[in-house]
């Protein structure tokens, strides 16, 4: 009886069975074990890219990864729009494979009547590496009769988080 008392106290008291349990889980899940006796489950996302703040993006600036887009079945993207900030767009995409395309729409009229439009946009690639390039950005704007674009800067979308969902084992190239 002591023996159980002082384990009790030291935190090794052991209830039931001791044989290993096995913890299977589904796509998109995943099961780790941050401590001895613990486990957590919980949605299979890791952060992949993060900005600090909203900054000017640029056609043809690479976005590094933290790993290559492609280890993972989607991504989520979250754009701000550089000229009416703090409303923020995001879109999963699936990654099929390397040559993704993803396109980031939004209609943002900030309150104008209801002809008016304004609508930022940005286009990211995949490069070899597995990180994100800018390959357009702008704002169409204006309203429908009169539709106008540009791709000047502080205009469009700015790249503020990439998410990768469920890691695939192998890539998907």
């Amino acid at each position: 009886m002591s023996e159980n008392i002082q384990s009790i106290s030291q935190g090794t008291y052991t209830i039931g069975s001791t044989s290993a349990t096995n913890f299977v889980a589904g796509p998109g899940i995943k099961i780790d074990e941050p401590s001895a006796g613990t486990v957590r489950i919980g949605n299979d996302e890791t952060v992949l890219y993060s900005a600090n703040s909203v900054t000017n993006n640029t056609v043809g600036q690479v976005f590094p990864m933290s790993e290559p887009i492609t280890n993972f079945e989607r991504i989520r993207i979250i754009c701000d729009n550089m000229e009416y900030q703090n409303r923020p767009c995001m879109q999963e995409f699936p990654v099929l494979n390397s040559s993704c395309r993803f396109n980031m729409p939004m209609l943002n009229d900030n309150g104008g009547t209801s002809i008016s439009i304004n609508i930022p946009y940005a286009t990211y690639n995949i490069n070899s590496s597995g990180d994100l390039v800018c390959a357009a950005r702008g704002l169409f704007y204006g309203d429908w009769n009169t539709p106008y674009h540009t791709n000047g800067d502080w205009r469009g979308y700015c790249l503020l988080k990439v998410v990768g969902i469920n890691r695939i084992s192998g890539g998907n190239e």
